[in-house]
């Protein structure tokens, strides 16, 4: 009898202590917040690399460590929760947690979709272009050097802005392993250009473009609504190469900023096609072209002589 009643009086004291540190509710779990918060990171960010933001800076200055911190936070209060934590201290790291994630959500992707529309519309007629980088078959002749013309693109720039506006600067992106790279563009005004059939310097053609440099045109030009504004735009090719995706920045002297994706045009297959598709003049005969220095002009590079 002794023994029972001893047992009687000691069982509900640990109800109590239950009771005074479990978080009031059966069903009441703060770490399932953050895991929650933890786990729709991970898929937004999974969604995001599928996309191709995941180079994106604003990705990874916003989802990822947010959703490392969520993670984290998730785990740490599951444990926490089976130690008897405090319910104001669990509170507080759950509300902690959605707040820095949220930030992340917001800065990824309440921006994007929060931005102005398109101001151009772009689109690729034709591409031209020779590999491998070192011998192309079209040179810019300019102070004693030749430096090589990889591609050159022929782009049709429409106005959708109400009014009228005027391009100040553009400049092309390729995506190459992942990661999209500023492709170098070249001012063909600053020099001659050279078409050497088969990558044949010693019979290289001066050549002209006419009116069809895109440089020329959309210089000072002001662009109405619906107005299109075409030519050739030239470009180096990196050491990378180039990826099969490329997009177009295109920055106005009112400061709005346009970015689009541009599909590269039909690519010609002889030599012969280029030129009637590029609408090249040719100029004078052939001349020798091979002895003169050469080099990148992006960085100056000399490239060898074979």
């Amino acid at each position: 009898m002794g023994n029972n009643a001893t047992g009687d009086s000691a069982n509900p004291r640990p109800k109590k202590q239950k009771e005074q540190r479990i978080p009031k509710g059966k069903n009441t779990r703060p770490w399932i917040a953050p895991a929650i918060f933890a786990a729709i990171g991970t898929l937004i960010v999974a969604i995001s690399s599928l996309l191709g933001h995941w180079n994106e800076l604003w990705v990874k200055l916003g989802i990822i460590p947010a959703s490392l911190v969520a993670g984290s936070i998730g785990i740490y209060e599951f444990f926490a929760f089976r130690r008897k934590c405090s319910k104001l201290r669990s509170a507080l790291i759950a509300v902690f947690s959605f707040l820095v994630f949220g930030a992340g959500v917001i800065l990824a992707y309440v921006r994007p979709l929060a931005s102005p529309p398109a101001a151009f519309s772009v689109v690729a007629r034709t591409t031209c272009t020779w590999w491998p980088r070192e011998h192309p078959s079209m040179w810019l002749e300019g102070n004693g050097v030749i430096y090589p013309v990889n591609t050159f693109i022929f782009i049709q720039v429409t106005s959708l802005n109400p009014g009228h506006c005027m391009i100040d600067s553009y400049w092309i992106e390729n995506k190459t392993v992942g990661r999209w790279n500023k492709v170098h563009s070249i001012d063909v005004r600053g020099g001659t250009l050279m078409f050497a059939p088969f990558g044949n310097l010693q019979k290289a053609n001066k050549d002209d473009f006419g009116n069809q440099v895109f440089d020329s045109i959309a210089e000072n030009k002001s662009i109405d609504f619906g107005e299109t504004v075409q030519g050739w735009i030239f470009l180096e090719m990196p050491k990378e190469g180039f990826g099969p995706e490329w997009r177009i920045h295109i920055h106005e002297t009112s400061g709005n900023d346009s970015l689009q994706p541009i599909q590269p045009g039909r690519q010609p297959t002889t030599e012969a096609e280029i030129i009637q598709q590029a609408q090249i003049y040719v100029i004078g005969p052939p001349v020798d072209i091979s002895h003169i220095r050469r080099a990148f002009l992006s960085d100056n590079t000399e490239i060898p002589h074979e």
